[in-house]
């Protein structure tokens, strides 16, 4: 699943490479392409790329979810770390004696680390979360909310039922809510995300779902919705190994679709391009994992540079929006030891 995302950006990326100017759809089309591009823009600022819990959450990540991991845990615990299977695990994800437990970043060390702190959930842990400066040679990082992490998972059924909740505080305001269910195995699963996003005026719920299994291949969907704007991500990868990006966004009745289908070595397969209200009006062509990939006008459609701009642009808003639940969804599974894919 992740090459899927990450040839998608990369392709939309390249897309933008040339063009200027902003411009507006094409006659026939009911959608205003800069408009669109404006309302994506909007909502993926206000709730993604301004909100202070996922700023923290995205620059310490790998250092979050490496705090349960067993080399971690070991001088922590009262008797040896658990051993932990390479997919999922049978045990607990957050040992007894660490519920209740707030954690600290050490920055010389790099990691965070159990402190005497109170006020974490007494049935979970807490991450103290932060803002990094830098000024010159100098780094600071300032105290700005927190992370709580809830497990109630059981994994002592085949497959693991999973129900884990996390939650960010940033300034003493709802930053993120969101849930992971559904059942996972070494091979199979079914999971469900379902969660918000806040700003300083309102919020943005979200619904990610992934399921598969290594023999029949992966897919996923991701939405979210405000106002009469909705964005849909979708991906589907196939044991065969080729890969699709469906990425559709909606303005009332009215809807921009984006498909990106490519195979084991990046090339750009027969089939993408992006549709406007149904009509097929641009393609995508070359190949995505070497940058050489392009979009240009289908048969007997004139899109100016600066709509074929707005395009790009567009998709690589919602491909950010994406990125960033994903890994929201990918540290939730980190935390409690899940991995079917």
């Amino acid at each position: 699943m992740q090459p899927t995302r990450i040839i998608a950006t990369a392709l939309a990326l390249q897309l933008i490479t040339g063009c200027a100017d902003v411009g507006t759809g094409p006659g026939g089309s009911d959608i205003d392409i800069d408009e669109t591009r404006t309302a994506v823009a909007d909502i993926v600022d206000n709730f993604f790329a301004d909100n202070a819990g996922i700023q923290s959450l995205t620059q310490f990540q790998s250092q979050i979810a490496a705090a349960l991991q067993p080399d971690s845990l070991a001088p922590l615990l009262s008797g040896p770390a658990p051993a932990l299977p390479a997919h999922v695990s049978t045990g607990v994800a957050i040992p007894t004696e660490l519920l209740g437990t707030t954690f600290e970043y050490n920055e010389q060390a790099d990691r965070y680390e159990p402190s005497a702190r109170s006020g974490a959930p007494p049935d979970g842990i807490r991450f103290i979360l932060y803002e990094q400066t830098v000024l010159g040679a100098d780094t600071t990082f300032s105290e700005i909310g927190h992370f709580d992490t809830v497990d109630k998972s059981d994994f002592a059924t085949t497959p693991a039922v999973i129900d884990a909740s996390f939650s960010a505080i940033v300034d003493t305001a709802a930053a993120i809510d969101y849930r992971i269910t559904g059942e996972a195995n070494a091979a199979v699963g079914d999971l469900q995300v379902a969660g918000v996003l806040y700003d300083a005026t309102g919020q943005l719920d979200f619904d990610y779902t992934v399921s598969g299994s290594d023999a029949a291949g992966f897919d996923g969907t991701f939405a979210v919705a405000s106002g009469d704007v909705t964005i849909e991500f979708g991906f589907q990868e196939q044991p065969t190994g080729v890969r699709s990006t469906e990425a559709s966004v909606k303005v009332g009745a009215n809807e921009l679709l984006f498909v990106l289908i490519v195979d084991t070595n990046g090339d750009v397969q027969e089939g993408s391009g992006v549709r406007l209200d149904d009509v097929l009006v641009a393609v995508f062509s070359g190949n995505a994992a070497t940058d050489a990939a392009s979009i240009s006008n289908f048969e007997g459609v004139s899109l100016t540079q600066t709509e074929l701009l707005g395009l790009a642009e567009t998709f690589v808003d919602m491909d950010w929006a994406y990125t960033v639940v994903e890994r929201l969804f990918i540290l939730g599974l980190d935390l409690i030891e899940v991995t079917f894919f």
